[in-house]
């Protein structure tokens, strides 16, 4: 008589189960992976809007043009900001550059995002000065030579 097979055997069962805890490992890797990307993303996508309404607010004026190191953001929590004025060689024209960063430790690898922008020279909050003889006073930053 002849034996009939009604089951798997064991190695079989211990080699499927192998086969599944793998694919399930490597699904995981793979999740955490796209989670860490769409955070990183997410993070980069906050910092340049941030970035981008600071030197806007600057621009036209609603925020003063004046350096700011490390300054945290009022409205967002866990954000900080610097702002550096640099003359350029068009005359009139100032370099203005926003970095936004996140308020972590460097070993978390926070996310730093810098702009520039070329804005007019910005005048002192009452407009330039007259002199006696009705020359206007210099700008407080002047063209690189």
């Amino acid at each position: 008589m002849s034996a009939r097979r009604e089951g798997f055997s064991l190695i079989e069962v211990l080699l499927a189960m192998t086969i599944l805890l793998g694919a399930i490992i490597v699904l995981g890797e793979l999740a955490r992976l796209g989670r860490r990307n769409a955070t990183g993303a997410r993070d980069w996508t906050r910092a340049e809007l941030l970035g981008q309404s600071l030197l806007d607010e600057i621009a036209t004026g609603s925020r003063p043009a004046e350096p700011v190191e490390d300054a945290p953001l009022e409205d967002e929590p866990g954000w900080l900001y610097s702002v550096e004025l640099t003359p350029t060689d068009e005359p009139g024209l100032v370099a203005v550059e926003v970095t936004v960063s996140q308020d972590l430790p460097k070993e978390k690898k926070p996310v730093h995002f810098m702009l520039v922008r070329w804005i007019p020279q910005p005048e002192f909050a009452t407009g330039p000065a007259e002199h006696a003889n009705g020359e206007a006073s210099q700008p407080a930053l002047s063209p690189a030579p």
